[in-house]
């Protein structure tokens, strides 16, 4: 959550996360989940990787007083 501290309108990916800490990865997908879950971070859309041309959602924090419309 340090990363997003810094910039709380960043959007990044999982790979931008874990460069962005020095985790790994795989510690990175799982905190992430647990934090999807509790909302505490939510999907802003997705970006296409150039090395592998697959979506990959593009991660930040919550809109601040912006409820769920459906």
């Amino acid at each position: 959550m340090a990363v997003f501290d810094r910039t709380p309108s960043g959007r990044y990916t999982r790979q931008q996360l874990s460069t962005l800490t020095g985790m790994p990865l795989h510690c990175i997908c799982g905190r992430v989940r647990s934090l999807l879950d509790k909302n505490r971070l939510v999907v802003h859309g997705e970006t296409t990787d150039p090395a592998t041309r697959k979506p990959q959602e593009l991660l930040g924090l919550p809109i601040v007083g912006q409820g769920v419309l459906f």
